[in-house]
């Protein structure tokens, strides 16, 4: 995963919350689902380059006895009993003062790992904090119902819900300011993906490399990723989704299914539903910066509109659609660029307002690919366009 998302609020944030503990030499527990893949001391370390860790010879965090590895590591001479060794850590000065980080805990391996931060929480509870040894244990793919409790005497965090929306809008801006689009076309794909990704930043950096279309259309391509991923569509109809996989997480204030979830369970409403959403905060202002456009050209050039009784119209208050009503019924001279984008803004505008995303079709338009392309670089104090002054 980009090293870009770390950098964001959000995780930053989670990052400072765990570190501001073993600062406090408290032992810590991160519980990850198991897609969360990076490279966690450099993450840490980058995050607080004061905090020095002990360089592991060996991989702790494979190990199903703690206390005899560590002893093996770091005492000249290890008694043999559990207890003995629990002691001899405790008393050793080379043992005293480090900062020890186990990365990637499994299932396999966390019950071991679990015994011995209880008891070794218990044990140098009483330790002056600058000869404390403490603990990072990095759990991965671990049931909540198996971390230990507060009455354990350690402090137990999940990488759940820390990213805001804000935090996957500005990943997928930077991920997509260089796709080769039209900048309305890369503004939908980046909030589209943004949409789709609720949380998880690897769906924002799985669909940077399809195509436009695929990106509107991502059903199949979240398959591919779910398949990617090793997500059961069987486990998943008879359990539900499961947050040690990464399959749900915290999203404004409640669990909700990751978007590949939805596309191995085939919930094509709720795949649409977060296309729409996606597409509406970038779409509904550009349709509305163009009718403002199109109310701008009637007023200057004094055109009189009236309803179907006859009473006269404030052009202002002008839908696009009756914009495009009123120019085609009225023959209003406007240039051809303008005309022709009339038709599909209002097609975009209908779908918008009946919960329905716009296709690729209707996106890649030409004429929105033209108006679009006319409104790049434009001087807001210059002319927009001339419109004939009818009669």
């Amino acid at each position: 995963m980009s090293s870009l998302w770390y950098a964001l609020p959000g995780p930053t944030r989670a990052l400072t919350h765990l570190l501001d503990e073993i600062d406090q030499g408290r032992n810590t527990v991160l519980a990850v689902p198991t897609t969360v893949e990076v490279d966690w001391r450099d993450l840490l370390e980058g995050a607080r380059r004061d905090l020095q860790w002990e360089t592991e010879r060996r991989s702790l965090s494979e190990t199903l006895s703690p206390a005899a590895a560590l002893a093996d590591e770091f005492l000249p001479l290890r008694p043999n009993a559990t207890s003995d060794l629990m002691r001899a850590l405790s008393e050793a000065s080379e043992f005293a003062g480090l900062r020890i980080l186990i990365d990637n805990c499994d299932s396999r391996t966390w019950p071991a790992w679990r015994t011995f931060l209880r008891d070794w929480a218990t044990i140098t509870k009483s330790a002056a904090r600058h000869r404390r040894t403490v603990f990072c244990v990095i759990v991965r793919g671990v049931s909540p119902k198996e971390m230990p409790t507060f009455d354990d005497g350690l402090s137990v965090r999940f990488w759940c819900g820390i990213a805001s929306p804000a935090d996957v809008s500005l990943f997928a801006s930077l991920l997509f300011e260089d796709a080769p689009y039209s900048a309305l076309e890369r503004a939908v794909a980046a909030s589209v993906c943004s949409s789709l990704a609720q949380w998880d930043p690897a769906v924002v950096e799985y669909l940077r490399n399809e195509s436009l279309q695929t990106i509107l259309e991502p059903t199949a391509a979240l398959r591919r990723l779910a398949s990617l991923l090793e997500w059961n569509t069987e486990k998943i109809r008879a359990r539900g989704p499961d947050w040690p996989a990464g399959q749900c997480d915290l999203k404004d204030g409640a669990f909700r299914e990751h978007a590949c979830v939805h596309a191995l369970l085939d919930a094509r409403d709720a795949i649409e539903r977060l296309i729409w959403t996606g597409q509406l905060s970038v779409l509904l202002p550009f349709i509305e910066e163009r009718r403002r456009d199109y109310v701008g050209l009637l007023r200057a050039a004094k055109v009189r509109l009236v309803d179907s009784q006859d009473r006269p119209l404030r052009v202002e208050d002008l839908e696009i659609g009756e914009i495009d009503h009123h120019v085609r019924a009225n023959r209003l001279q406007l240039p051809p660029e303008l005309l022709a984008a009339l038709g599909p803004l209002k097609r975009m505008r209908d779908r918008l307002s009946h919960l329905k995303s716009v296709g690729y079709e209707l996106l890649t338009h030409p004429a929105i690919y033209r108006l679009n392309a006319q409104l790049i670089g434009r001087p807001e104090n210059e002319p927009k366009w001339n419109l004939p002054t009818t009669g």
